[in-house]
C-alpha cells in the first residue's frame, strides 16, 4: 500500500514538473518573440531654473503631451519639473526641449542621470543596519 501511493505520489510530481516545465517554455517563447511595430518608451525630464512671474507654467504639460511622440507628461509646479514619457523612434528628448523653452519662454534645461546617480540609484538599501544588509552579511563570508 505504502508503495504504491509514493509510486503515485512520484508519478503525480513528475507529472506536475514536466508540465510547469513545458509551461514555462512555451511562455519565454512567447514573450521573447520581437514584434515589428513594438513601442519603445523612454523618460526624460526638464527642470525650469527660474520661475516665471509672467506666465503660469501649467499649460506647459498639456503643451508636452500634444507633442507627437509624447505619451505622458506630468508636471509639478512646486519644484518646476516636468516629466515625460516618448518614444525615440518618433522623437528626442532634446528637441522636445528646445520645443517647450520655444512654447514657454522659460529658461529650462534637460535632466540626465549622472554615473553617480545610475551607481547609487538602487532602491535596496544594502546598508549593515538593514533586513537585506544582515542577511546578505551572514551569508556571505565578506
Amino acid at each position: 500500500m505504502k508503495n504504491q501511493n509514493l509510486k503515485r505520489i512520484l508519478r503525480f510530481s513528475l507529472v506536475l514538473v514536466v508540465g510547469l516545465t513545458i509551461s514555462l517554455a512555451v511562455h519565454l517563447f512567447l514573450i521573447k518573440q520581437v514584434k515589428a511595430n513594438q513601442k519603445v518608451f523612454a523618460m526624460g525630464r526638464i527642470d525650469f531654473n527660474e520661475p516665471n512671474p509672467n506666465e503660469n507654467l501649467s499649460d506647459v504639460r498639456d503643451y508636452t503631451a500634444s507633442i507627437k511622440g509624447i505619451s505622458n507628461a506630468i508636471y509639478n509646479s512646486n519644484e518646476r519639473v516636468l516629466v515625460f514619457m516618448y518614444e525615440p523612434k518618433i522623437i528626442d528628448a532634446n528637441k522636445v526641449l528646445n520645443e517647450v523653452k520655444l512654447h514657454s519662454k522659460t529658461e529650462a534645461t534637460r535632466y540626465v542621470s549622472t554615473e553617480n546617480d545610475l551607481k547609487s540609484g538602487c532602491p535596496v538599501n544594502f546598508s549593515k543596519s538593514s533586513f537585506l544588509g544582515k542577511a546578505f552579511a551572514f551569508i556571505s563570508p565578506n
